[in-house]
């Protein structure tokens, strides 16, 4: 979210002033969401959080799809050096790793 100035911008002519906020429709507005609607405050902070929580889920799932990346290179590991030393033979123990 960027702080618009509709000022900079020539596209926008008088009229858009008289327009209400875009989310809750009060006349008072300091802020312009991305797309140039006009936002008061409030639906401001409001838009912000949801996309600040909607960041933190993105996040919060890479990491866990990293962890069992790293999980499953580790039982790969284990599971190749008890292959190695004939373990797995001896005990007649099977396994599957899926990628």
């Amino acid at each position: 979210m960027n702080r618009f100035n509709p000022l900079e911008d020539k596209r926008f002519e008088e009229w858009w002033f008289d327009l209400p906020c875009s989310h809750c429709k009060k006349r008072d507005y300091d802020f312009f969401d991305e797309e140039g609607r006009p936002l008061c405050e409030k639906c401001y902070n409001k838009l912000l959080h949801r996309k600040e929580k909607r960041q933190m889920r993105n996040f919060k799932h890479a990491l866990d799809r990293e962890k069992e990346k790293i999980r499953r290179k580790e039982a790969r590991q284990f599971y190749e050096i008890l292959a190695g030393s004939g373990l797995l033979k001896d005990y007649q123990i099977g396994f599957v790793i899926l990628d």
